[in-house]
């Protein structure tokens, strides 16, 4: 009886141990809502301390505008609403996050994803959209702003052409305190 909940302990602790090196190495455990960071301070993990995985993040939020109409006719907001996760490892500060647009002509809402670079000297960001829909295979551009004018703040613009359709529009955002 003692082998076999030694066995079952063992599990839970290899099961726990997986888990939060998925969570660590695809580094947006918290955006899926996979755990909660707490203030804790371990060891370094090989070049990454786990202290900074676990703290080094903001979470930003915003609405967009514009549309892309899909050569059938539909009607697609990217970047209706969106949530981001700022995560800041080694200096460099990447963003990735998802968009949903709940009035398009489609039977369902459309969404999708984004992820960008903010460039540590000036907060530019450079980044790719894309939707997870048919109707727009490929990945759009956009660019923003972040921390300008104010620290909590960030605007910028999206693009997207290719022969499934185009479309243009804004991005506004403020980082959750």
């Amino acid at each position: 009886m003692k082998k076999i909940k030694k066995l079952k302990m063992l599990g839970v602790v290899v099961f726990i141990t997986i888990a939060l090196a998925f969570v660590a190495a695809t580094n947006d455990g918290y955006s899926r809502g996979l755990f909660k960071p707490q203030i804790i301070k371990q060891k370094p993990i090989g070049n990454v301390d786990l202290y900074e995985v676990l703290t080094s993040y903001e979470i930003w939020e915003g609405t967009g505008t514009g549309e892309v109409t899909t050569p059938d006719g539909n009607i697609i907001h990217p970047w209706a609403s969106w949530v981001g996760t700022v995560r800041t490892a080694g200096g460099n500060k990447v963003i990735t996050g998802t968009w949903i647009d709940d009035d398009t002509s489609l039977s369902s809402p459309a969404y999708g994803g984004f992820t960008g670079n903010i460039n540590a000297n000036d907060s530019v960001t450079n980044g790719i959209w894309w939707a997870d829909s048919p109707q727009l295979p490929n990945s759009g551009s956009w660019k923003g702003l972040f921390y300008h004018p104010k620290p909590d703040t960030m605007h910028g613009n999206w693009h997207y052409s290719d022969q499934n359709g185009s479309g243009n529009g804004t991005i506004d955002g403020k980082r959750k305190p």
